[in-house]
Order: C-alpha cells, then sequence, then structure tokens
C-alpha cells in the first residue's frame, strides 16, 4: 500500500486513526522506505515545493481526492504560515517556515 503525502493533518475516511507527531529525520526515513512506492496529495504548489526542500525528494502538485485506506499510512505536512500561490521560497525563508509533520494511520 503506497505511502501518502499530505499537506494537512486530514480524515478522509471514516475509521479510527493514530496520529503521531514525528521529526523531519523520521519523515526522512519514513520516505527513504517507501522511496518509489509513494503519492503526492499535495494540492499547493508553494507546500509542495517546500516539503521536496524538507523531505529531499520530488513531491507534485496533485489535486485529486485521498481516500486513506486501511492500515494505509500518511505523512501530515502541518504548515503553520501561508504564502501565495507558485511563491518560491529561498532556503533562508524555508529555514523560517514553521510546521510539524505527523504520521498519520488508519488502524480500522
Amino acid at each position: 500500500m503506497k505511502l501518502a503525502i499530505l499537506n494537512s493533518m486530514v480524515v478522509t475516511n471514516q475509521g479510527y486513526y493514530k496520529a503521531e507527531k514525528i521529526t523531519l529525520l523520521e519523515a526522512r526515513k519514513i520516505m527513504f522506505e517507501h522511496e518509489t512506492d509513494y503519492e503526492s496529495y499535495v494540492g499547493h504548489e508553494a507546500s509542495s515545493r517546500v516539503l521536496e526542500e524538507l523531505l529531499g525528494f520530488p513531491v507534485p502538485v496533485n489535486r485529486i481526492r485521498f481516500k486513506q485506506n486501511r492500515f494505509q499510512r500518511a505523512i501530515c505536512f502541518k504548515l503553520y504560515d501561508r504564502y501565495q500561490e507558485y511563491q518560491q521560497l529561498s532556503k533562508e525563508e524555508l529555514h523560517q517556515v514553521k510546521y510539524d509533520f505527523y504520521l498519520l494511520t488508519r488502524i480500522d
């Protein structure tokens, strides 16, 4: 089952979920474990670019609806700042971004 990359913490399907706050290093490790077996559901260009820079993997913009399956995991990027669409952040600005990562697992 593919790992999902989301740009918010959202429950997309009925069920029970476990949400664990994880570090950037833990998120990168999970990405390496799913190197070719993940799919982006990030709907905004600016968030996509920030995630690519942070995770070190391509995170294409994808505006399709995501429904999380039983036992499927998702890395959720909780961004606390808003950026204009297509805004390119400098490396310095990227280091100022306020965010958290969560691992969201549907358990039923």
